[in-house]
């Protein structure tokens, strides 16, 4: 299991990466606090939600991109599972907890694999970065695991963000392309590209 962020629908999400679940899901609350256009499926007695939402996973020289029909239930904690139906049809290669560039390009149109249009990059570093959890009368409101509320300590992204454009000499295009959340520290994987 690995942690990513990610986006979905074109917003930033934290998106896990199980290939023991065997169908991939969206976060009904986070559809619902972003507004992700689901649509009503009846079957069976039943209504189920599902998206078109494009998923997008993010990897050293470009990213996957999920264009197909992913259900939308009940995620605790993030706002995207993949399971085991992305993992079969990308394939993806981890190093440690990061998802690599593929060697053979997925072989579904629905899910795929781009580089990325922007130059080689200078730098990338790894940070680890401490953060004290956020007063209990913050903690509510979504299911996100980027600091709006969430179970994991209530990271501020932006914050962060911040933090690290201080740090920095001169000035610097960051694109997150890796976080491991949890509950005593954060650990992203920054590529860092001059402007």
């Amino acid at each position: 299991m690995s942690i990513v962020l990610g986006t979905c629908g074109s917003v930033v999400a934290s998106i896990v990466l199980d290939d023991n679940v065997p169908l991939s899901v969206i976060s009904s609350k986070f559809a619902l606090d972003h507004g992700i256009p689901c649509t009503a499926v009846q079957g069976k007695g039943c209504i189920s939600f599902t998206s078109t939402a494009s998923v997008v996973v993010p990897t050293p020289s470009g990213w996957y991109i999920t264009a197909t029909e992913v259900s939308v239930g009940y995620v605790e904690g993030y706002d995207v599972l993949l399971g085991h139906d992305w993992f079969s049809a990308c394939r993806p290669i981890f190093y440690g907890s990061t998802v690599m560039d593929p060697v053979k390009q997925p072989s579904s149109t629905t899910y795929r694999w781009e580089r990325s249009s922007v130059e080689v990059c200078v730098a990338a570093m790894r940070s680890t970065i401490s953060f004290n959890p956020r007063p209990a009368d913050d903690q509510g409101g979504s299911s996100s695991s980027l600091g709006r509320g969430s179970n994991n300590g209530g990271v501020d992204l932006s914050s962060i963000l911040a933090g690290l454009a201080d740090h920095m000499a001169y000035a610097v295009h960051v694109t997150v392309l890796q976080s491991c959340l949890s509950v005593q520290s954060m650990e992203l994987l920054w590529m860092v590209q001059a402007i």
